[in-house]
């Protein structure tokens, strides 16, 4: 399984702000496949640990339900139980380039996730309700609106 633009970008806009990054897959076997827990894990300058989970569409709407229930564990288990830093990674694609993306702390989620599971956000909704956490793009990649990830 090949991995997204949008997932190869974020792994090295995350070398620019980690000490440690791992790119995550799947392992699979002739008797066994063994799930990755979300697409990024990495170790901040500070100690602390952090979680990434990249997701991309290319429609005009993005649907929570795509954040498989063992990820928003896991990035739960990490914004919450280590003290880490958690983040969902989201990039509106469009035809001809890279569209908008978004680096949404996992703690955000938290406070909505009841709601937020059982909907869609469109484009435009995004736009409004995740304009702090935009990234800008940068040859190349993505870069946060100010100096650091945490």
């Amino acid at each position: 399984m090949g991995f997204s633009i949008f997932e190869r970008e974020i792994g090295k806009f995350l070398e620019t702000q980690c000490c440690l990054v791992v790119h995550q897959i799947d392992l699979r076997g002739p008797r066994f496949t063994i799930r990755k827990t979300v697409d990024y894990v990495c170790c901040y300058e500070d100690g602390t640990f952090g979680g990434i989970e990249v997701k991309q569409t290319k429609t005009d709407s993005f649907s929570f339900a795509r954040i498989r229930e063992h990820q928003r564990n896991t990035l739960s288990r990490i914004a919450v139980t280590t003290n880490g830093h958690a983040f969902l990674a989201l990039n509106f694609r469009e035809k001809r380039g890279p569209g908008q993306a978004y680096l949404i702390p996992w703690s955000r989620w938290l406070l909505f996730r009841e709601s937020w599971l059982k909907k869609s956000i469109r484009r435009r909704e995004a736009e409004e309700e995740f304009r702090e956490f935009a990234l800008r793009r940068k040859t190349g990649g993505w870069e946060k609106q100010g100096s650091r990830l945490i």
